[in-house]
């Protein structure tokens, strides 16, 4: 009965924005494009002659690559929704979904960027440099972080909105007995 009621608090207030398709796409597109240019913003630091924006066709790759890794993360939370609720395990939740959020983005980094677009579409064998995979691991295992604690900063809020209704109505109905 109470998690019908936090479920149902949990749709109001929330802005046409992020429920609708284009928070779903510009999210991708914006994941995409930010993955790409913290990459090469920290290959930049590192590497005297490296080019900022490298290539437009590489922008495309990372925009599909995140495609697929925000699509299977989204599939991740709705599947912990159903089996690991925040309300009954919020700590459990946090530390599972984070370990398979960054499986999933790994594996999909691993697969589709260098799987698909270095080997078998540009079919050239280029030398892989470990440091750099490094690099790109730990830029998709901060943006996963920073998605998974943004969700717990807003579940938290809603639940902490939550309670403050219920107080309100709990000292709505202690004046009316009084009364």
């Amino acid at each position: 009965m109470m998690e019908d009621r936090y479920r149902d608090s949990m749709k109001v207030g929330i802005p046409f924005w992020t429920n609708s398709i284009w928070w779903r796409w510009g999210s991708i597109l914006l994941t995409g494009i930010s993955v790409r240019f913290l990459t090469d913003l920290i290959f930049a630091l590192i590497y005297r002659n490296y080019p900022l924006y490298p290539n437009f066709a590489e922008y495309i790759q990372a925009i599909v690559s995140a495609f697929f890794a925000i699509g299977g993360v989204r599939l991740i939370h709705q599947w912990f929704d159903r089996t690991i609720p925040w309300l009954a395990f919020p700590a459990r939740r946090v530390v599972w979904q984070f370990l398979a959020d960054i499986v999933w983005v790994l594996f999909v980094l691993l697969v589709i960027r260098n799987g698909i677009f270095r080997y078998l579409l540009r079919r050239e064998h280029e030398f892989i440099s470990l440091p750099d995979e490094l690099i790109v691991a730990a830029v998709a295992f901060f943006l996963t972080l920073v998605a998974v604690l943004t969700e717990l900063g807003v579940f938290l809020l809603n639940k902490w909105r939550f309670s403050l209704a219920e107080l309100e109505r709990f000292k709505k109905e202690s004046i009316e007995f009084h009364l």
